[in-house]
C-alpha cells in the first residue's frame, strides 16, 4: 500500500479538510468567545451529532441550524 503523505493529491485533501476546520474553529472562538481547545470540543461534539456538514464545493463547515451558533448554546456546549 502507498503511504498518503506519497501522494501529493491527498497531501491537498488533508490540507483542504483542515483549512476548513479551523476556518469553523475560529468562528466558534470569536461567536462564543472561547479558548482553541474549547472551540476544538464543540466542533467535535457538533460533528459527532451530525450538527454541522462539510461543504466540498465551498471548502467550509455549515451549521445545520442557525441557532448552533448563539454563544449561549456554544458555551453550553463546552460545559457537557
Amino acid at each position: 500500500m502507498i503511504p498518503a503523505e506519497s501522494v501529493p493529491a491527498f497531501e491537498a485533501f488533508a490540507a483542504r479538510i483542515m483549512a476548513a476546520q479551523d476556518g469553523f474553529v475560529a468562528t466558534l472562538m470569536e461567536r462564543g468567545d472561547l479558548t482553541r481547545d474549547d472551540a476544538l470540543a464543540v466542533f467535535l461534539k457538533y460533528r459527532r451529532a451530525k450538527a454541522i456538514k462539510r461543504d466540498t464545493t465551498n471548502n467550509t463547515w455549515t451549521v445545520k441550524h442557525g441557532a448552533l451558533l448563539d454563544r449561549e448554546v456554544i458555551r453550553a456546549n463546552v460545559k457537557d
